[in-house]
């Protein structure tokens, strides 16, 4: 007995777009420009993330930055924001040839994301 597919929802993050290996280079090279490395706990956990300030504050906080070390952390975050979307989410590889399998067969796509309408517009 087979199954017909009648319809196909995509997470958007990590599942058709590459944004969490940039989430992630883009988080080790704020790290980096405080001479730390970003630990593996953090880079496991930008999979799972569901507000990048939340998660940033995160990052900040497990840098354990000197308390003389002042950081302004909206304009810290704004900055990061800007490095983000400087980068080029890229399709992960085979997602262009399924979508187009899926349409030539008219399954009805989707797409869902946690993201905000601004940030989607910015990618």
């Amino acid at each position: 007995m087979s199954h017909k597919i009648t319809h196909v929802l995509f997470d958007l993050d990590g599942t058709l777009v590459n944004t969490i290996d940039i989430l992630i280079e883009v988080f080790r090279e704020f790290a980096q420009s405080y001479g730390k490395i970003l630990s593996n706990d953090i880079e496991r956990g930008v999979a799972n993330l569901t507000s990048i300030p939340i998660f940033f504050d995160k990052v900040i906080d497990s840098l354990d930055l000197p308390r003389n070390e002042s950081i302004d952390r909206p304009a810290v975050h704004k900055e990061f924001i800007r490095q983000l979307y400087l980068k080029e989410a890229q399709l992960i590889p085979g997602v262009e040839r399924l979508v187009k399998h899926l349409h030539k067969h008219r399954v009805p796509i989707a797409i869902a994301t946690g993201n905000s309408s601004d940030h989607l517009s910015k990618m």
